[in-house]
């Protein structure tokens, strides 16, 4: 399965209950939130700033369910996206690429001009 052009398949993480000033919670009695939190498991051709595995928060009246398998997966467009989680992929990527450029600078390899 492969979403196309600006769509998204995406995988809703369940919230658990919250429990405020004695008051429980949950998913179905916060109707003061409008997003839902979800992880990314396909993007279509077309979509920039999100790449699979990130956890984005999206309006939750938007997209449509497709079943495969035994999951239910959601299909979204980007502009559906409101907010973009920095995910360990980047998080790992832009420490290895300061370390890179660190050993590079320390080594001699390469000098910065000011």
């Amino acid at each position: 399965m492969r979403a196309i052009n600006y769509y998204l398949v995406v995988d809703d993480i369940k919230e658990e209950q919250k429990k405020i000033a004695g008051l429980i919670f949950t998913e179905k009695t916060d109707v003061d939130n409008r997003f839902t939190k979800a992880k990314v498991i396909n993007c279509g051709d077309r979509v920039e700033g999100v790449v699979e595995g990130d956890i984005v928060y999206y309006d939750k009246n938007s997209g449509h369910g497709i079943t495969r398998g035994d999951f239910l997966y959601k299909v979204i467009k980007i502009g559906d996206i409101v907010l973009v989680e920095w995910s360990y992929l980047h998080q790992t990527l832009e420490k290895w690429i300061c370390l890179s450029i660190t050993g590079l600078l320390e080594n001699g390899l390469v000098k910065l001009t000011i």
